[in-house]
């Protein structure tokens, strides 16, 4: 085989592993979206609250419920995981909200797989538990 033909075919090689690596990391169907909490496995929010998600370029923020926080996340092909988090610390003397507040960030840090449809994003952790959002505008 000449050296063009094998440098061809080295570039031709390069150039699918990245097209193939590109693929693999993008596809992150969250990227610029923002949610709404609707249930934690079955159970609405407590009323007055409304705890957040929104995703944006690697990064997630939102609302626990009474405090702010915010990391990284990765999402691909229905898998889903949160980095660490940092929030704010105020604390909330509404009956329930903080006992709310801790449930929601403990099954966010166990997120591991997602699913969109119909306007609403499934989180669930490895224990089966269910975290259901609906689809807001990412100004709200």
């Amino acid at each position: 085989m000449s050296s063009k033909k094998i440098l061809l075919t080295v570039m031709i090689l390069a150039l699918s592993a990245a097209a193939c690596q590109a693929g693999l990391s993008g596809g992150d169907e969250l990227a610029g979206t923002s949610w709404r909490l609707v249930s934690f496995d079955g159970t609405p929010p407590i009323s007055g609250t409304a705890p957040t998600l929104v995703f944006e370029d690697g990064q997630v923020s939102g609302n626990a419920s009474c405090n702010s926080f915010g990391g990284e996340y990765r999402a691909r092909a229905g898998q889903i995981e949160f980095g660490e988090m940092f929030w704010t610390l105020m604390a909330c003397l509404d009956n329930g909200v903080m006992d709310q507040e801790q449930m929601y960030m403990r099954m966010l840090g166990g997120a591991a797989e997602y699913e969109l449809s119909a306007g609403q994003l499934r989180i669930m952790n490895q224990q089966g538990e269910t975290l259901v959002f609906e689809q807001t505008d990412p100004a709200e």
